[in-house]
């Protein structure tokens, strides 16, 4: 019995497919304009939410290089950013960095390494050991 009605629903159900095939309602023009507007607010939306993330990703890459600035500063270190510092090396000092972000593999979250680069008067340079 159950095998009949199933056969019986299949019948009925190929029967409608084979007339409404190739079927169109026609639409008034708003309809499409709407679809339109709500793509491309859904795009803008889209673009949004890229240009915070990459804002938030800026600021928290400036926020760490300030940090590793400000710990070496308190740890007594003379720091410095890249091209900040003029003249011939007397004193040991830092340079801080950022070097490069890289996409972690197989994944959309991104890494960014920092160079922290150690400069010694030339006589001195052993003292870079200590």
């Amino acid at each position: 019995m159950k095998r009949d009605m199933e056969s019986g629903y299949d019948k009925w159900s190929e029967e409608l497919r084979r007339k409404l095939e190739g079927y169109e309602e026609p639409v008034s023009g708003n309809v499409w304009d709407a679809i339109s507007r709500d793509l491309e607010k859904q795009k803008t939306r889209r673009r949004m939410r890229l240009m915070v993330v990459r804002v938030v990703a800026a600021a928290a890459c400036v926020a760490l290089i300030a940090g590793i600035y400000v710990f070496l500063k308190d740890k007594g270190f003379e720091v410095y950013f890249p091209a900040q510092k003029v003249g011939e090396c007397t004193s040991p000092y830092v340079v801080v960095k950022d070097a490069t972000t890289t996409k972690l593999s197989g994944f959309s979250s991104t890494v960014t390494y920092y160079d922290i680069m150690c400069y010694v008067p030339k006589d001195h340079f052993s003292t870079l050991a200590e």
